[in-house]
């Protein structure tokens, strides 16, 4: 609720409001677990919705997922300024004034700037498809609100690592973790540091990749995920 074509519930767009969203999505068109996939912000919901309903997920495949930096990695000053700013009171004014200003083709071509290594690697139907749907953003004024909501709640989770592990301890599904080697918005190190408490998750590393590795390499993000699904390569750190 709030991303996509999809209108920001009245809850709001806290992680917790999506993972609820999730859970009752699930429980609408599956009578037994399901695998969930989410990239990013995603993986964070998918990982509170593994954690908080086992008997929902059977699997899960965490894309980047937003995680608690490690000590000392160096912050993106980019990210770091887009994200602050979306989390501040009156971030969703500053982003609707921002997107007001800069044309569709340009907010995707910086979105794409800042998630890949390449952007020119992300398949040109695929830009097309971003680009399209930006320009729908003046009938959507409910997606900037929905956008800082959920970036300040992503900073309250990740402001407290302990209480975030803890979480993540409770989950007992087997979980993929597949994370860009060059991700600018989240450090790979984040990653390794979850597989180390985790360690009954897998981890994929992606060579020369950022942080929507299934869009800047789509065949080589399938051919790590498919075998995973299908049950080869369990328990084991991959550079792919």
């Amino acid at each position: 609720p709030g991303f996509g074509l999809l209108s920001r519930s009245r809850p709001g767009t806290s992680l917790g409001v999506l993972a609820r969203a999730v859970d009752r999505f699930v429980d609408h068109v599956s009578r037994g677990p399901v695998d969930v996939v989410g990239n990013s912000m995603g993986g964070a919901v998918s990982l509170l919705v593994a954690a908080r309903s086992p008997s929902r997920v059977g699997r899960a495949v965490l894309v980047c997922p937003a995680l608690p930096p490690p000590r000392r990695a160096p912050e993106n000053p980019r990210f770091l300024a887009l994200f602050l700013l979306a989390a501040a009171p009156f971030g969703h004014l500053l982003f609707r004034e921002r997107a007001r200003r800069t044309t569709p083709e340009a907010l995707v071509a910086e979105t794409l700037a800042l998630c890949c290594v390449d952007p020119s690697r992300v398949p040109r139907e695929v830009v097309a498809e971003q680009i399209a749907l930006a320009r729908t953003r003046p009938t959507r004024p409910w997606m900037d609100l929905a956008f800082s909501e959920a970036a300040r709640s992503i900073a309250a989770l990740l402001a407290r690592p302990a209480a975030f592990y803890r979480t993540m301890d409770r989950i007992t599904s087997p979980a993929l973790v597949v994370h860009g080697a060059r991700d600018r918005v989240v450090d790979v190190r984040a990653a390794e540091a979850l597989r180390a408490r985790c360690p009954h998750f897998d981890l994929r590393i992606m060579s020369d990749v950022g942080h929507v590795p299934q869009l800047e390499a789509p065949e080589r993000f399938l051919d790590t995920v498919v075998p995973w699904l299908d049950g080869a390569g369990r328990n084991a750190r991959i550079t792919a």
